[in-house]
């Protein structure tokens, strides 16, 4: 087995290769999204903008990739997000390596000794290979007009483009002022609902955390962003990646700050594409479909640090999280605020029944005919989800097929067993008509069933 070190050096002579000269990738499709900067947040916004289905223009600036990853010369080390990389961060981190999985050893790795000349190659192979994706270097945007629906920009080339969303990812969102009726609020561009160092905590209690679009950690410290801390409040169809009130208080200006700019990059390109693929604005967004946009491409939404990305039950849990069924919990672990699902303890009835009325009104009846359940027992849970979806004991035979094999679940199946929040985690994301993960919210976080 080959220790971290000689996976790097192998992976850097992979990827190493002699200077090219500078080339524009170029196709012949009108684009319909604008992304502006080389860091990783435009990377991010740019790759996921392209696929989801919208023909999407990377405008560089420079001639070069890489931002925070490539700033300084020689091995680095990154810091920040440990157990929680997801989406195309780590999609990036596995190409860096050319593994074939996506785990956190592995992100481990590249993150211990990472290296920028690899970075900037994987970067740029990304951007040739993604459909829909155009990218430009070394040319600028010269003016920025809004009209009507769309903006009207020119390049440095000369070339004249009208689009329907533009995503801002320069250091100090240079298009911002380019803009008419933009606000800022202390040299920042003003948010909708801010970011502020308590929103974990805080989100849990409100039910904002049901928003969220990205989770991570920095500093120490786990971080929620709900959707509306990432949207202009005067503004439409712009999105910016820096200077915003809130997120610019997490940054550091070092590469700690890659896992970030590229989880916020995610979001932002998802919601630049819906309003460019439906023909809308960013005020007809809704959270429900933008996260699922979002975990369809392997982005994280709540950030567990007990549960690994390669965890056969990681989305169940993820979608459960972001549901509101079973909440994060902080704890203070080794000097680390951090947020945890707690997969292997008990849950009650009593946890779960709050949850339960606002999603399905008809659980009301279930839960008044079954006073007295404390701890959840495998048949109680599954009478539950019988009673709710019309089904028959067809469900038992099911999830007893399924309790090792599909589920990966420990032990035998029992219908007396009691149920982790792993295991309730798993089941009601499964059986559960509607999903707990889709009954829609408003983008206060609020049920709307």
């Amino acid at each position: 087995m080959l220790l971290p070190g000689a996976l790097m050096a192998q992976a850097r002579r992979e990827y190493e290769r002699p200077a090219m000269p500078t080339v524009n990738k170029s196709k012949s499709k009108h684009p319909e999204v604008l992304v502006y900067g080389s860091g990783p947040d435009a990377y991010a916004a740019a790759v996921q903008s392209a696929k989801s289905g919208c023909n999407t223009l990377w405008v560089w600036g420079s001639d070069r990739v890489g931002g925070e990853l490539i700033s300084k010369p020689g091995i680095q080390q990154i810091n920040s997000n440990a157990h929680m990389d997801s989406g195309i961060w780590a999609a990036f981190l596995q190409k860096m390596l050319r593994s074939s999985k996506p785990t956190d050893s592995v992100f481990a790795v590249v993150k211990g000794r990472f290296n920028p000349r690899i970075a900037e190659n994987v970067l740029e192979q990304v951007a040739d290979s993604v459909v829909n994706l155009t990218y430009l270097k070394n040319v600028q945007i010269i003016s920025m007009s809004s009209s009507g629906k769309s903006f009207d920009i020119v390049l440095s080339n000369q070339q004249k483009l009208k689009v329907r969303a533009v995503v801002d990812a320069t250091s100090g969102s240079s298009l911002f002022e380019k803009t008419k009726g933009g606000t800022k609020l202390n040299g920042l561009i003003k948010i909708k609902t801010p970011y502020t160092d308590d929103n974990a905590h805080d989100l849990f209690k409100t039910g904002k955390f049901r928003t969220s679009v990205a989770g991570g950690a920095i500093a120490g410290k786990s971080f929620i962003i709900p959707m509306e801390a990432l949207f202009p409040d005067s503004l439409n169809n712009y999105f910016a990646t820096r200077n915003m009130q809130g997120i610019a208080s997490l940054l550091s200006g070092t590469i700690d700050d890659a896992p970030l700019l590229m989880m916020c990059g995610q979001a932002i390109g998802a919601s630049a594409a819906y309003c460019a693929f439906f023909k809308s604005s960013t005020d007809k967004i809704m959270p429900r479909e933008l996260q699922g946009e979002l975990i369809t491409y392997g982005a994280a939404l709540i950030p567990f640090y007990d549960i690994l990305y390669e965890d056969p039950n990681y989305w169940s849990i993820q979608r459960t999280g972001v549901s509101g069924l079973l909440q994060g919990r902080f704890k203070q672990q080794d000097g680390y605020e951090r947020c945890l699902f707690l997969p292997d303890s008990s849950v009650t009835f009593q946890e779960l029944e709050p949850v339960f009325r606002k999603l399905y009104t008809r659980s009301q009846i279930w839960f008044a005919d079954h006073q007295g359940l404390t701890n959840i027992k495998l048949k109680d849970l599954l009478g539950l989800i019988k009673y709710l979806g019309s089904r028959g004991n067809e469900l038992d035979a099911e999830t007893e097929k399924g309790w090792q094999k599909r589920f990966k679940f420990k032990g035998n199946y029992d219908p007396e067993h009691l149920l982790s929040r792993r295991q309730v985690a798993v089941l009601t994301d499964t059986y559960l008509q509607p999903q707990p993960f889709s009954v829609r919210i408003d983008r206060k976080g609020n049920f709307q069933n």
